[in-house]
């Protein structure tokens, strides 16, 4: 058959699961597929703690058996569930890894906790290359429909220089996203700006600033969200902190949700039958309760033992530097009584989170005046079983961040290798 080649837009956990599930199926009858990652920085960037989005030192909130190939069902070829455990599982890495084989007994013994965000990021670069891969480092500029295939133009990061590779007939975008901040800024702090204002992805590129900041004496920090990502800035200050400073989260919950594990939820993730059974709308608040907004059980520990934590209710309107004092902000937020609050900080973090539809400015113009047509909640409700969008007349776009219907485990890592296989099955 002719060989099928499909981009990865984003070097993470999704890229190294579709490189792994692609190697196998390829060693099994005649399938020829080609796998091309672009990326900006490294395989497991946003994992490593050298890019942003984390300090790298912070624990895996899935456990590690969720890894690459979970949950090794045989949907597409018989025997390569088989081969993506020997080969591309969180065991096989440990034990194939020299500098690990002795830590894998110690890994078991101490009860197989999650390994910590810089870990893992070494296991997404020992999977895509033991799958023969050699990503592409640069910056998807744009891609283009050329001759009924996908062209990727990027920008090379070491040089600068514009490139483009063509004949894709698929295109996958993977990752969370910029930093959207949703609180505006205000007054002066527009044109000025500030070094002590951070948002989910540049406050952990700053860390270093951050604990010179702190060094000063007593500091008050406000954390702006309700999720994830604000619930590991809250605990990594905790961490840091040395009893003098004070930490205050907004949110417009009522409280941070925690995620916990439990046979019950983690069994809807693996299976299909049940969750076809429910509807769109129970599908989304199931992903939206386990998936969006949720704090993991071993991050909410830390948080429950700090004593200078408080969590204020309200919704941020805007940031601005705090009148005639230097260096301080304020946020003024509200709520539904219908009262307006400020609050002073010397720091702020604006971890209202991602922009998940970053790929669209990527696209041809006339595709993205198709999709604002059929509107962001009509594309989801109308993603088809592949990940892939429903766009007559275009080459396959896939976005596993979108999934919620199709699959609740897809957008993030409970089910890597279903994802891998719902992608690639129309490419066999």
């Amino acid at each position: 058959m002719p060989e099928k080649n499909i981009a990865v837009i984003g070097g993470g956990p999704k890229a190294a699961a579709l490189c792994a599930k692609a190697d196998c199926l390829n060693r099994f009858g005649d399938n020829k597929i080609r796998i091309e990652i672009f990326e900006k920085a490294q395989i497991g960037a946003a994992w490593n703690g050298r890019n942003g989005y984390t300090d790298g030192e912070q624990r895996l909130c899935t456990p590690a058996e969720r890894d690459l190939g979970f949950p090794y069902v045989d949907g597409i070829e018989p025997g390569v569930s088989a081969l993506m455990k020997q080969e591309y599982s969180w065991d096989a890495f440990q034990m194939t890894e020299p500098a690990l084989q002795d830590n894998y007994s110690t890994w078991v013994s101490r009860g197989r906790k999650s390994p910590i965000h810089r870990e893992f990021a070494n296991y997404l670069d020992y999977a895509v290359k033991t799958a023969g891969i050699t990503p592409i480092i640069g910056e998807v500029t744009s891609v283009e429909w050329a001759d009924g295939r996908w062209k990727v133009n990027y920008t090379e990061t070491a040089s600068g220089d514009a490139y483009d590779v063509e004949g894709f007939d698929g295109i996958v975008f993977t990752g969370p996203g910029p930093a959207h901040g949703k609180v505006p800024k205000a007054g002066k702090l527009v044109h000025v700006g500030s070094d002590r204002l951070y948002n989910g992805e540049d406050f952990w590129d700053n860390l270093s600033r951050v604990r010179a900041q702190l060094s000063r004496g007593s500091r008050k920090v406000l954390i702006v969200g309700g999720g994830g990502t604000t619930a590991a800035i809250a605990a990594w200050f905790i961490r840091s902190n040395n009893g003098h400073h004070s930490i205050a989260m907004i949110n417009n919950s009522a409280t941070l949700f925690t995620r916990t594990v439990n046979f019950f939820e983690s069994v809807m993730f693996d299976n299909e039958n049940a969750w076809l059974a429910l509807s769109f709308a129970d599908r989304r608040k199931f992903t939206d309760r386990l998936n969006r907004g949720v704090v993991w059980e071993n991050i909410t520990d830390i948080l429950t033992d700090a004593k200078d934590l408080v969590l204020v209710p309200g919704r941020a309107n805007q940031v601005s530097l705090a009148p005639g004092k230097a260096k301080r902000l304020v946020v003024e937020y509200g709520n539904e009584l219908g009262l307006s609050h400020k609050h002073e900080a010397d720091i702020v973090v604006d971890a209202t989170g991602f922009d998940g539809w970053w790929f669209e400015r990527l696209l041809p113009a006339a595709l993205q005046g198709q999709m604002q047509a059929v509107t962001r909640l009509g594309l989801e409700e109308g993603m088809k079983s592949d990940l892939s969008f429903d766009l007559p007349g275009w080459p396959k776009i896939h976005a596993p961040m979108h999934s919620q219907i199709v699959a609740p485990g897809y957008m993030s890592l409970m089910a890597l290798g279903g994802m891998a296989d719902a992608i690639l099955r129309n490419y066999r």
